[in-house]
């Protein structure tokens, strides 16, 4: 794949300009750590133990929503919970605003006061959560704070400008977990089981010490309760509108492609440049540790 195609998703984006904003129902699933921050969003008692919480959040078309999480501690080697954890169900209000930053930033209200949430729309399919300073919230090795939209809709789009900002370390690590089907059907050198439901991600990306610019990467994808360990290289393509890591590693016919949202967040891409969708367990991004 020639690096000069990763910029068709830069021309989408250019002249997409702001989509319009969807006033038909949708519902929104996947699962998010569940530190004190999102507690607090959620009016969640705040020395509740929980490792995780799973989301669906239905958009309704009148402007109203209706959000189910389910919480508690994992259940090892499972996608549940210990004692099935506990559910609860919130309903409110939300409105749809630009900003600075967002062209599309949901607030949703529950009716009682206790919960406010922000979401910005990434893309038709992609939401993510904010943290009180409108920042997109940065999740951990295992979750993200990342929503999909459940019933994906077709021609990606997406809604805003992906942050220039540089960070000048010399070394990134970046951590998370993502569904496998969809990354070992771009690589199948991957060879993953038909099995396989996630992967476990580290990445650490390197610059040269001397000019600062992207050198070498290393990433640690466990695959089927197999580590991997690959050191390829890296590159930035940017544009007025994106940028994109593109990592090159042996043994893979076409790079990795990441959508660069700000410093401490990625997004994968696939061959055509489009958004990964994940699931109600996992989202493709990774998070800055």
């Amino acid at each position: 794949m020639k690096s000069h195609v990763i910029l068709l998703l830069v021309v989408s984006m250019a002249i997409s300009g702001s989509l319009s904003i969807d006033r038909s129902a949708f519902n929104l699933v996947g699962s998010t750590p569940g530190d004190s921050a999102i507690k607090k969003m959620l009016g969640i008692k705040a020395d509740a133990v929980i490792d995780f919480i799973r989301w669906s959040l239905l958009m309704k078309a009148d402007e109203t929503f209706q959000l189910t999480i389910q919480y508690g501690k994992n259940q090892p080697n499972t996608l549940g919970f210990k004692q099935g954890g506990i559910f609860q169900i919130i309903e409110g209000k939300y409105q749809v605003s630009a900003t600075e930053n967002w062209e599309q930033l949901y607030t949703l209200k529950s009716k009682d006061g206790t919960a406010m949430l922000n979401l910005v729309a990434i893309s038709t399919n992609l939401f993510h959560m904010l943290d009180g300073q409108s920042q997109l919230l940065v999740g951990n090795a295992g979750w993200s704070y990342t929503l999909n939209r459940e019933f994906v809709e077709a021609g990606e789009v997406a809604t805003f400008k992906s942050s220039g900002a540089q960070s000048d370390e010399a070394k990134l690590i970046f951590e998370g977990r993502t569904p496998c089907r969809e990354i070992t059907m771009l690589h199948p050198e991957m060879k993953a089981s038909s099995d396989c439901f996630k992967i476990k991600w580290r990445l650490i990306l390197n610059r040269d010490a001397q000019t600062g610019l992207p050198s070498t990467c290393t990433t640690r994808n466990i695959v089927d309760n197999q580590p991997r360990d690959v050191v390829g290289t890296w590159q930035l393509v940017k544009s007025p509108r994106a940028v994109i890591y593109e990592l090159k590693l042996p043994g893979l016919q076409d790079p990795i492609l990441m959508l660069q949202a700000d410093k401490n967040i990625l997004y994968f891409l696939d061959e055509k440049q489009h958004l990964l969708i994940g699931n109600k367990d996992f989202s493709f991004t990774l998070n800055r540790k």
